[in-house]
């Protein structure tokens, strides 16, 4: 296993752990099949992906070169998702009342 394919698992290992502490820290609780079940989908896709893409790729990726960074729809998308993802979380632990629910969709968050 080459060094990139290591820093790729480690980098997924690492997403895995950060999005698995959001959404169960947001739920407040660890027993929600359907959390696992994503985190799940998440691990295979990246188990699969990660000996299937090209080294060159994994590498520019990693480190682009001057001009291959476009991150503002990095910046724009992730944080959405981010509070998509804690949203869900917080009214699967029925933190967010019908009320609440109303407030987002109003506002157009997910």
């Amino acid at each position: 296993m080459t060094r990139l394919a290591v820093l790729a698992w480690l980098g997924g290992l690492a997403f895995l752990a950060l999005f698995g502490a959001l959404l169960f820290g947001c739920a407040g609780r660890w027993d929600l099949p359907w959390f696992w079940a994503y985190l799940g989908v998440w691990a295979v896709a990246m188990a699969v992906a990660t000996p299937l893409v090209d080294p060159g790729l994994i590498r520019e990726r990693i480190r682009p070169g001057p001009g291959g960074q476009d991150s503002a729809i990095a910046y724009a998308v992730i944080p959405l998702w981010l509070e998509s993802s804690s949203v869900g979380s917080l009214r699967r632990a029925r933190i967010f009342s019908a009320n609440h629910a109303a407030v987002h969709i109003a506002a157009g968050i997910p």
